[in-house]
C-alpha cells in the first residue's frame, strides 16, 4: 500500500494546516500554560490533546466538509480486516493530535519555567 498523504487528509493540507496552527494551535499552548500552572503533570495533557483533536477534526468537517476522522472508511478497514486502510485513516487525526501536543508541550514548558524561577530563584 502505498502511503498517499493527500487520501489521508481527504482535504488540501493547507487548510489543515491553517485550522491545526490558527485555531488548534493557541488552544493548545493555553492548555498546556493551564495544566502547568496547575502543578499537574505534563501526561495531563495527553487526554486533552485528544480532546481537542477531536475539535479540530470537527472544525474540519464543519468549514470544509471533510471528515478529519473518516468514520465510514474505518468501520469498512475494520470489518474487511485491512490494517493499512485502518492505518491511513486514523493518520490525519493522529498528527492533528501530535501537532497540538507538541505545540502544548511548549506551553507547559514555558509556564513551568516561568513557575520554577519564581518559586524557586535560587536555582537560577
Amino acid at each position: 500500500m502505498n502511503f498517499d498523504l493527500a487520501s489521508a487528509f481527504q482535504m488540501d493540507v493547507i487548510d489543515w494546516l491553517a485550522i491545526t496552527f490558527l485555531l488548534g494551535g493557541p488552544a493548545a499552548f493555553a492548555t498546556g500554560r493551564a495544566v502547568a500552572q496547575g502543578w499537574r503533570a505534563r501526561v495531563t495533557l495527553v487526554g486533552y490533546m485528544l480532546a481537542l483533536g477531536a475539535v479540530v477534526g470537527f472544525l474540519c468537517w464543519a468549514l470544509f466538509e471533510v471528515p478529519v476522522i473518516p468514520a465510514h472508511r474505518l468501520l469498512e478497514a475494520l470489518s474487511e480486516g485491512d490494517a493499512g486502510a485502518l492505518a491511513l485513516g486514523l493518520t490525519a487525526y493522529g498528527l492533528t493530535v501530535l501537532v497540538l501536543g507538541v505545540i502544548a508541550s511548549i506551553g507547559f514548558a514555558h509556564a513551568r519555567g516561568a513557575q520554577m524561577a519564581r518559586q524557586y530563584p535560587f536555582l537560577s
